[in-house]
C-alpha cells in the first residue's frame, strides 16, 4: 500500500504543480493581451494622457481669448471662364501621408493615388490648399514628396488653426472662400468641427494600402463634370451613406468599382512580384542607367592613381546607392 501511496501523493502533487503552473501561464496570457489592448489604443490615438490636460487648458484659453476671424488666405482668383473656383482643402499627416521622425529627417509613407488624387484635382480646376494641424516646419519638409508638380496654391499650418477646448480645429469660414465651392478632404473628426457639412472623410492612413482616395478623386470629378453649385448637397448624401450609383447614376458606380477592382489586382501583382523578386515597371531601366554610370566611374577610377582626400588623406570611393518603393 505505501508504493501506492507515495505515487498518489507524487501524481497529487504533479497536479498541483501542473495546475499552478497552467494558472501562471493563463496570468501571463492575461496580462500581455492588456498590454496588447493599451498598445492598440495608444496606436489608435484612443489613449491620450494628456488629452484632459489639453482640454482644460483649451477652456481656459478660450474664455481670455476669443476666436481669430482674420481672413487666411487672398481674394480667389476666377477659374478660365470667370467663374468661381472649387477649392479643395486636404490634410497631410494620416490623410495623404504617414510620417515618422528618425534620425532628424521624416520617413514619408505616401498614401496610395495621393499624388493622383492631387493632379487630377489640378486638373478639373480645383484650387489646392494644404491646411495642416501640425507646425509649418514640419508640413515644409513633408510636404515637397507629394507636391512635385507644385500644385498646392497656398499652405496653412497649426498657427492658423483655432484652438478650442485643447483641439485644434480648421475654421474654413476664414479661408475668404465661399464655402459652397470648399471640400475638405480629413481624417481627424475635429477639423471640420466648426463645418462638418464640408468634409470629405476619410480614414486615417498608418501605413497599409488602401483605396480611399480612388473614392475622393471620383467624387471630385463628378461634381466637376455635373456643375453642381453647392458641394455641400452632395457631401450630405455621401456622409448618408448613399452610394456612388445612387449619387451619379450606374455608369459611375460601374467606375467605381471597376478603379477599386484594378487597384486592388495590382496591389496583389505588386505583392507577387516582390515574393519572386521582381522590380515594379520602369525600376529596371533606371538600376540599368545608374548601373552603367557606376561602370564608367570605375572605369575612369582604374586608368588613374588612386585619388587621395586634400584635407584627410583618405582614399575617395563612389557612393553607394539603393533603391525603395512605397507599397
Amino acid at each position: 500500500m505505501r508504493p501506492v501511496f507515495a505515487v498518489s501523493t507524487i501524481s497529487a502533487g504533479f497536479c498541483a504543480l501542473s495546475g499552478a503552473s497552467l494558472a501562471e501561464e493563463e496570468d501571463k496570457g492575461k496580462e500581455k493581451a492588456q498590454v496588447e489592448k493599451k498598445r492598440r489604443l495608444i496606436d489608435n490615438e484612443g489613449l491620450d494622457f494628456f488629452r484632459p490636460v489639453a482640454y482644460l487648458f483649451g477652456l481656459v484659453y478660450d474664455k481670455f481669448f476669443p476666436p481669430e476671424t482674420k481672413m487666411l488666405l487672398p481674394q480667389a482668383l476666377p477659374d478660365e471662364w470667370g467663374g468661381v473656383k472649387r477649392t479643395l482643402v486636404v490634410e497631410l499627416e494620416e490623410t495623404l501621408v504617414k510620417t515618422k521622425f528618425m534620425n532628424e529627417v521624416y520617413k514619408i509613407k505616401i498614401r496610395p493615388e495621393a499624388t493622383s488624387l492631387l493632379a487630377k484635382a489640378a486638373e478639373l480646376g480645383f484650387e489646392i490648399v494644404v491646411f495642416s494641424v501640425d507646425p509649418a516646419a514640419k508640413v515644409d519638409s513633408v510636404l515637397p514628396s507629394i507636391n512635385k508638380q507644385q500644385l498646392v496654391e497656398h499652405r496653412l499650418y497649426q498657427e492658423q488653426c483655432t484652438y478650442k477646448n485643447g483641439k485644434y480645429v480648421k475654421d474654413l469660414s476664414r479661408l475668404n472662400r465661399d464655402l459652397s465651392k470648399v471640400v475638405l478632404l480629413d481624417c481627424n473628426p475635429s477639423s471640420w468641427e466648426y463645418q462638418p457639412e464640408n468634409a470629405l472623410p476619410v480614414t486615417r492612413f498608418k501605413g497599409k494600402a488602401d483605396s480611399q482616395l480612388i473614392e475622393a478623386e471620383i467624387l471630385l470629378e463628378q461634381v466637376q463634370k455635373n456643375g453642381i453649385e453647392d458641394v455641400r448637397e452632395v457631401l450630405a448624401k455621401y456622409h448618408a451613406g448613399d452610394s456612388f450609383e445612387e449619387m451619379f447614376g450606374a455608369e459611375v458606380g460601374e467606375l467605381r468599382e471597376s478603379r477599386v477592382r484594378a487597384f486592388r489586382q495590382q496591389r496583389k501583382q505588386n505583392k507577387k512580384n516582390k515574393k519572386l523578386g521582381l522590380v515594379p515597371r520602369g525600376t529596371r531601366r533606371i538600376i540599368d542607367q545608374i548601373m552603367v554610370r557606376e561602370q564608367k566611374k570605375a572605369i575612369a577610377s582604374s586608368k588613374s592613381a588612386s585619388v587621395k582626400d586634400d584635407e584627410t588623406g583618405e582614399d575617395v570611393g563612389s557612393s553607394g546607392f539603393s533603391f525603395g518603393e512605397n507599397e
